[in-house]
C-alpha cells in the first residue's frame, strides 16, 4: 500500500493496521465467529452433562443407603446405570435373602435360596473388579451349602480361596472359604436324635393314671346307683 503524504508515518502506520485488520474479518470473520458460537455451547453441552452424571450417582447412593429390602435393592440396581451402586445392592438383596432362608422351611426356603443365588451369580458374572466377584462366589458357596449340595460348595469355596490368593489382602475371605471346607463333611451327615429313654416309661404312667381315673368313675357310678332309694310300689299294689 502507498503511503498517503498527507498522513504522519505513525498515523498511516495504523490506518493500515485496521484496513488489514477489516480484510482479515471480511475473509475470516464468519468462519471464526462460527466456531466461537460451536465451542460455546460444545462446553454448555459438557457442563451440563456433567452435572447431569454428578446428580444421577448421589441420587444411586442416596438410593442405595435408604433401601432396606431385597426389593428396594433391586429396584434401586434397576433404576440407575451405575455399575458399582448395581453391584453392591444385588450382593446386599442376595444377603437379605439368605437371611429370610434362614428362617423358613419347605418351599419358602428353596425359594428363598434360589433368589440369593441369582443375585450371586449375576454379580460375579457381571463384575468389573475383584472385589465384587469374590463376594458373589462366597455367597454361592453358602447357597450351595444350604441347598445341602456339598460338591457344589466344595467347588464354590475353592474358586473363592483361588481367586483370594491373586488379591493382595484377602487372607480373611480365603480363610473363611477353607474352614466352611472343612466342616463340610459334618454337614453331609443327617443328624440322628437320640431315643428319649423315658418316653415308654411316661406312656405307661400316663395309661395307668387313665386306668385309676377310670376305675374311680365306675366306682363312683356304683355306690351311687346302690345308694339310691327304691322306687315305691304303686297304690293297689
Amino acid at each position: 500500500m502507498e503511503r498517503d503524504p498527507h498522513l504522519p508515518a505513525h498515523d498511516e502506520e495504523l490506518s493500515n493496521f485496521f484496513d488489514d485488520l477489516r480484510k482479515f474479518w471480511d475473509n475470516l470473520g464468519t468462519p471464526i465467529l462460527l466456531l466461537i458460537v460451536i465451542g460455546s455451547f460444545g462446553y454448555l453441552a459438557w457442563s451440563l452433562l456433567t452435572y447431569n452424571r454428578e446428580v444421577s450417582r448421589d441420587e444411586a447412593w442416596t438410593d442405595l443407603a435408604g433401601s432396606t429390602s431385597p426389593a428396594s435393592f433391586e429396584q434401586v440396581a434397576d433404576d440407575h446405570g451405575n455399575p458399582t451402586v448395581a453391584q453392591l445392592a444385588w450382593l446386599r438383596a442376595a444377603d437379605l435373602y439368605l437371611d429370610e432362608a434362614a428362617d423358613a422351611e419347605g418351599e419358602a426356603r428353596a425359594e428363598k435360596l434360589d433368589e440369593a443365588e441369582a443375585l450371586y451369580q449375576r454379580v460375579v458374572d457381571e463384575a468389573e473388579h475383584n472385589e465384587f466377584k469374590i463376594n458373589g462366589l462366597e455367597g454361592l458357596a453358602i447357597v450351595a451349602e444350604g441347598k445341602r449340595d456339598m460338591e457344589l460348595a466344595r467347588q464354590r469355596n475353592q474358586a473363592v480361596i483361588d481367586l483370594a490368593k491373586e488379591m493382595p489382602g484377602f487372607d480373611t475371605w480365603s480363610s473363611r472359604a477353607a474352614v466352611r471346607m472343612s466342616i463340610l463333611p459334618d454337614l453331609e451327615t443327617p443328624v440322628r436324635f437320640v431315643d428319649d429313654p423315658n418316653a415308654d416309661a411316661g406312656q405307661a404312667l400316663l395309661e395307668d393314671a387313665n386306668a385309676i381315673i377310670d376305675d374311680a368313675v365306675n366306682a363312683a357310678t356304683d355306690g351311687a346307683a346302690e345308694s339310691a332309694p327304691e322306687e315305691a310300689p304303686a297304690p293297689g299294689e
